[in-house]
């Protein structure tokens, strides 16, 4: 027999003794389970590890399609045995210190786990030694008092039980029954979970490298895919930059500007780790410094000088809101550094995506050091390539509150503009465009030339969708009700060409009106047909548009919502007051309706009147 083969039969002789007749024990612990005679969740973990391998010889390749993580040509036997573990990995002392506390010393919350692990352990083979009647009479006492049971196979089942709850308690303390909830010693998980732990605490708290936290405050002039870093922040923040021809010019100013001006730089990396500090008093140091910058040279092999700049616009930044519960709450923005703030700012549309408000939530912001991680950021993790949901698909970013409202008001019919207020719209919103706008003809010549608010939509859509592009049809709805423009002693309007029906042809907005359905985080809207056709950078851009562009028009046309219009009316009110006594006296005609009691026919008679 070959060592292998040998040592997998030691081990099923060795786990409670299910060797060659391993099948006819199973079959007798079923009957016992039909029986009502066996709990099937307090088997030991050895005889559910050969139920398994009994199931993968019989069903082994409907499970290999079920599971394809099991279909795997190195294990020789039943790959279920790596749901379960013969083994602990013991992180070294050095991971594991002693506490101190007023002078006395306490064990570590990990090495006390390991401790209990191995004492349940050490139990079940005095057991066992007393099982085989080679053990002492100490061990035969030490077994009697500490483990519960009126016989050695009720404790040997206790103590299986005992094994697998300190195994499950390093990982997690909720899966420890047995022990006091006040002197439970945390797992793995509560170190790693919740505000204290490592992540939020340590790795992602106040006390890491190249990172900010601060709170986070509106601002829809931004784009949705860039993030407000403020100038304090961004002197701090710094990133290496080899130099290079391209670069060299742009260095040299960053290096005279030195530490205290933005954009400027903190440090000079060259050749054999030798770090330079650039002095904030020395101007003179800081300009030899950048004279004496040369570019890197193809016919060197060596490493070239590299200086640690500030964070400066359009640097890539990780920002994270926490908890971190899906995939969206970590994403790549664009940095804007800002003169005189002190919080960081960010557009509505992604609040959605952080679960963030603004009523003094605070943000991370990380900054990647090398390029694979900012290569990641801009293709991966950015804004526009988290759209869509991971869970099932549906649009994650949108305008919401006062943007909704702007948008209905813009397109809604009747609404015009002369050509001072219409160029100042169209303009905010494309904030740093260098294209020439195509501007349409004016809707209206006579008495006075008009634009409508639906071409100011267009003209954004159109200027940017990209050239090489086709124009968007769509015939869609809207969220605004067709009784919305239903005129008093008039009939109802049809759904056809009405403000409800929505119609893009050739990227014209012709009829309706544009509401969350068609900017909002919804399915099958105008932003999610152009992230559907353009792609993510269409459409971040097309958001970002139309929230400086709903902003300007709520400077033209407030909205306000005022004390008086969230009074009742006393009409309304003694309607409510009518409709509440009802209610009060109805309550014994609906008991004697839903027992089918004998009721008095005048009392029954009056409570239907009512």
């Amino acid at each position: 027999m070959k060592a292998e083969d040998k040592k997998f039969s030691d081990e099923r002789i060795a786990y409670g003794s299910l060797g060659s007749t391993s099948e006819q024990i199973l079959r007798d612990q079923m009957q016992c389970v039909l029986r009502g005679n066996c709990d099937k969740l307090a088997w030991r973990g050895a005889e559910v590890r050969e139920h398994f391998r009994i199931l993968w010889q019989n069903d082994g390749p409907l499970l290999k399609k079920v599971f394809p993580v099991f279909d795997s040509e190195n294990d020789r036997h039943c790959p279920l045995d790596i749901l379960f573990c013969e083994a602990v990995l013991v992180p070294p002392t050095k991971y594991r210190p002693v506490r101190i506390f007023k002078g006395d010393k306490f064990e570590n919350p990990q090495s006390v786990n390991l401790r209990k692990l191995l004492e349940a352990s050490e139990t079940i083979r005095a057991i066992r030694l007393a099982l085989s009647g080679n053990s002492e009479k100490a061990v035969l006492n030490l077994v009697s008092e500490n483990v519960l049971g009126q016989t050695m196979q009720a404790k040997m089942h206790n103590a299986y039980l005992a094994l697998q709850q300190r195994m499950g308690a390093i990982f997690d303390q909720d899966l420890d029954k047995w022990t006091d909830v006040r002197i439970q010693v945390p797992g793995i998980k509560q170190i790693l979970e919740k505000k204290q732990g490592l992540f939020r605490m340590n790795m992602m708290g106040k006390r890491v490298n190249f990172a900010c936290r601060s709170v986070i405050t509106p601002d829809p002039y931004l784009d949705i895919d860039e993030i407000g870093i403020p100038e304090l922040f961004a002197k701090k923040l710094t990133v290496t930059e080899s130099v290079n021809a391209l670069n060299l010019v742009r260095l040299r100013k960053m290096i005279k500007n030195g530490p205290n001006f933005h954009p400027g730089a903190n440090f000079i990396q060259k050749p054999g780790r030798y770090t330079q500090v650039l002095s904030v008093n020395k101007r003179n140091e800081r300009d030899a410094a950048a004279k004496r910058l040369q570019p890197g040279s193809s016919s060197h092999l060596g490493y070239p000088i590299q200086v640690l700049r500030h964070l400066d616009k359009g640097d890539l930044v990780l920002m994270n809101r926490q908890p971190s519960l899906h995939k969206p709450s970590m994403m790549g923005h664009r940095a804007r550094v800002l003169k005189s703030q002190r919080a960081l700012r960010m557009n509505y549309a992604p609040c959605k995506a952080y679960n963030a408000d603004f009523d003094g939530d605070e943000m991370n912001g990380h900054f990647v050091q090398n390029r694979i991680a900012q290569t990641e950021l801009a293709e991966i993790a950015n804004v526009g390539s988290n759209f869509l949901v991971p869970k099932d698909g549906t649009p994650l970013l949108g305008l919401i509150q006062d943007h909704v409202v702007s948008g209905v008001l813009l397109t809604i019919r009747g609404r015009f503009f002369n050509k001072e207020d219409f160029m100042h719209l169209v303009l905010s919103a494309f904030a740093e465009t260098t294209q020439r706008l195509v501007i349409p003809p004016p809707a209206m010549l006579k008495p006075e030339i008009l634009w409508s608010g639906k071409q100011i939509i267009s003209t954004v859509l159109r200027n940017c969708i990209p050239l090489h592009k086709p124009l968007l049809n769509i015939r869609s709805k809207a969220k605004t009700p067709l009784s919305c423009w239903k005129v008093e002693d008039h009939p109802a309007p049809k759904f056809n060409m009405s403000e409800s029906e929505v119609v893009f042809r050739q990227a014209e907005l012709l009829v309706g009106v544009l509401d969350k359905q068609h900017y909002g985080s919804t399915q099958y809207g105008l932003i999610h047909c152009c992230w559907d056709l353009y792609g993510h950078q269409f459409a971040t851009r097309i958001l970002s548009c139309f929230s400086r562009l709903f902003t300007t028009h709520l400077q033209y046309h407030g909205f306000t919502l005022g004390v008086a219009d969230i009074l009742i009316r006393k009409e309304a009110d003694k309607q409510r007051k009518k409709e509440i006594k009802a209610l009060r006296k109805c309550g014994m005609y609906l008991w004697i309706g839903s027992f089918s009691a004998s009721p008095n026919p005048d009392l029954c008679e009056q409570f239907k009147v009512e």
